[in-house]
């Protein structure tokens, strides 16, 4: 009976241990399906983050081109407008060419309309001379006087005054001789500019010419400037 018993004991505990055993592999295996179970809930959340990124980044290629094309219109957009302002910078400086060629044309017109005038009455016969002299030779003798004048006024050197007297290497003969050949210098310009406009005389065009003969003293006489050497006015007058 004793020894039944013991065979029992032992049987027993040979049962607890293998239960024993079989429980921790079994724990042991549970551990390691938790852990295997966590690792692929991970790979699960990974796989859904990578879905949600394509799908994120299908939706970007989509729109992108959009974007770019409403870049590129805004690129063109600003290019027109630049153009744009360009050509109206362009027109009103045509716009002011125009107006005043405009204003110079009408001028020109009005002159045009006022020689026509002048030469219909002529065609009556109404002329308004400048002198009122009853045949050519009374001409003839006044342009003779008033060409003598002006030589006169050249000799008796009255052409020209020049109030400053001049030394020239210490010597004051040489400094008259220096104006002197200046004044014939400038006296030979002016002559010759009047000689050309009187050339061109006609009825029409006597105005312009004096303004051109003025202008041409003036000018000649700013030469002389520096040297206080100009031609008078006595002598501008005779030229006219």
């Amino acid at each position: 009976m004793t020894g039944l018993l013991g065979i029992l004991a032992f049987i027993l505990a040979a049962l607890l241990i293998l239960v024993a055993t079989f429980y921790l592999q079994e724990r042991s295996n549970l551990q390691q399906a938790n852990a295997d179970l966590e690792r692929f809930d991970g790979i699960s959340d990974l796989e859904k983050h990578k879905k949600d990124v394509d799908t994120k980044l299908q939706r970007a290629r989509k729109i992108l081109p959009k974007f770019q094309s409403l870049a590129q219109m805004e690129e063109h957009r600003q290019q027109l407008s630049a153009n744009i302002e360009e050509f109206q910078s362009a027109d009103s400086q045509w716009q002011e060419r125009l107006q005043s060629h405009q204003s110079s044309l009408n001028d020109l017109q009005s002159q045009m309309q006022g020689v026509e005038e002048t030469l219909e009455m002529q065609s009556f016969g109404f002329y308004q001379p400048r002198y009122g002299f009853d045949d050519s030779q009374h001409y003839t003798n006044k342009l003779k006087s008033i060409r003598e004048g002006q030589k006169g006024m050249v000799k008796s050197e009255t052409a020209t005054h020049c109030p400053q007297e001049w030394i020239v290497e210490g010597s004051a003969a040489k400094g008259r001789k220096m104006i002197k050949e200046h004044a014939k210098l400038m006296l030979r310009a002016f002559n010759g500019e009047c000689d050309a406009a009187v050339d061109k005389a006609k009825y029409n065009n006597v105005n312009n010419l004096e303004n051109r003969i003025n202008r041409s003293f003036e000018a000649i006489n700013k030469l002389g400037k520096s040297e206080q050497l100009w031609m008078t006015q006595d002598y501008l007058n005779l030229k006219l």
